[in-house]
């Protein structure tokens, strides 16, 4: 029986984020709610997402949505920074978050890392050869070529 995406470690710890980070909302002053609890809310929610999608996708597809899923997790992790510098939320009320964005960095370094491999190796195994992709970038089978505008 295959493994689901909502069985991995990583989207368990990433969903139990977007729980806490919901609750947390509420601890942060009305006056700053929309512009830092909504974008921090909408960046872990974009996470899951993302990590979704490389969990089901093969090739370069997982790698691009694994660093899209690091970007928003930059994101995150910035704006809870924000909260805290600018006293919107006290260090107290964020530990709880920061166990699981420590869980979440470990396990999506190590995730990054094995889908790279994978695509590497796919690559090698091609022998040279170019993937149907490849070959449309490079503007074969009549496809317009993208650095002169026309066709080959």
């Amino acid at each position: 029986m295959s493994k689901k995406v909502v069985d991995t470690p990583i989207y368990v710890d990433t969903y139990k984020l977007v729980g806490i980070v919901y609750n947390l909302r509420f601890a942060i002053p009305k006056r700053d709610r929309a512009v830092l609890g909504d974008r921090i809310l909408d960046a872990v929610t974009a996470m899951l997402v993302e990590f979704t999608l490389s969990y089901k996708l093969r090739g370069n597809e997982k790698v691009v949505h694994t660093d899209r899923f690091l970007a928003h997790f930059e994101v995150l992790k910035g704006l809870m920074r924000l909260c805290i510098d600018k006293k919107v939320l006290s260090g107290k009320k964020c530990v709880e978050s920061y166990e699981y964005i420590q869980r979440i960095d470990d396990g999506i370094i190590a995730w990054r890392e094995r889908i790279a491999r994978e695509v590497r190796s796919t690559a090698a195994s091609n022998n040279g050869r170019r993937s149907g992709m490849q070959e449309q970038l490079r503007g074969g089978d009549g496809i317009m070529n993208a650095s002169s505008g026309s066709a080959p």
